[in-house]
């Protein structure tokens, strides 16, 4: 397990950027980087580099070539979403919203 989860499991709160960004789903994924862009102001290097190690895990996933087709076309989603909040963390709420009725009318 990770240190997060270890953490979690105790029943502590941890605040971004520490609490790392959940990549199980999109919805879980929604969340982290909202609450990132929040916490974004006061220590943008962490919340960066939280987000690009995620980043950076989800593309490793979505490359392997074990991983179903389903969850590849997940994992290249939440690549997406994760540029885009690099991009420009205040506008990703909008962004996001936008993304999801998209998604929900394909």
């Amino acid at each position: 397990t990770t240190r997060r989860a270890a953490v979690c499991e105790l029943g502590l709160a941890v605040d971004q950027p520490f609490a790392g960004v959940a990549t199980k789903t999109l919805g879980e994924l929604e969340l982290s980087l909202l609450t990132m862009a929040e916490a974004y102001c006061s220590n943008r290097a962490a919340c960066r580099a939280a987000v690009i190690q995620a980043k950076d895990r989800s593309r490793f996933a979505a490359l392997n070539p074990k991983t179903s087709s389903d969850k590849r076309a997940v994992k290249e989603e939440m690549v997406e979403w994760m540029l885009v909040w690099l991009g420009d963390p205040a506008m990703f709420a909008d962004w996001v919203a936008l993304r999801k009725r998209l998604l929900q009318n394909q």
